[in-house]
């Protein structure tokens, strides 16, 4: 997104700061947590289970996880530190997707470039739009794959 990298978590974080919220609170698995903790300011995360390998994950004890949920997200109503993530607009989106032909199919969408056999260009005028045209690109190259 604008040449920074973007996770999933940055996505949504500065979707809900396009309208002014922002995400005080993130529970997931470490690199969610990592991912949140580096791109929003005051974040309070919380991990509740350690990611293995992309299909494979190990829990904690699941009462212990709970009460460490409520307890992370009590913290993080009452800090009131976590600041907008704001992005700058108009907004150019670079896709690069394992294989070109997932990039093939996304790029049926209108809106794109190819800027070369694995990576489309989407360029938009505001956030909202860019966001949409991402997830509708990764839902092509998705069931494209399947």
């Amino acid at each position: 997104m604008n040449g920074s990298e973007f996770g999933e978590v940055a996505l949504n974080a500065a979707l809900a700061g396009k309208f002014g919220v922002p995400v005080v609170f993130v529970s997931g698995d470490q690199t969610a947590c990592r991912e949140a903790e580096g791109v929003i300011h005051g974040v309070v995360t919380c991990v509740t289970k350690k990611a293995l390998s992309a299909g494979s994950v190990s829990f904690e004890n699941l009462r212990k996880v709970h009460q460490l949920l409520k307890e992370k997200a009590r913290d993080a109503v009452r800090a009131r530190t976590a600041r907008v993530l704001p992005v700058v607009e108009p907004v150019v989106v670079e896709m690069e997707f394992v294989r070109p032909l997932y990039a093939d199919a996304a790029s049926m969408m209108p809106m794109t470039e190819r800027k070369d056999s694995r990576t489309l260009i989407i360029r938009v005028q505001d956030y909202v739009t860019a966001y949409k045209a991402f997830r509708a690109a990764f839902n092509l190259a998705y069931h494209f794959a399947y």
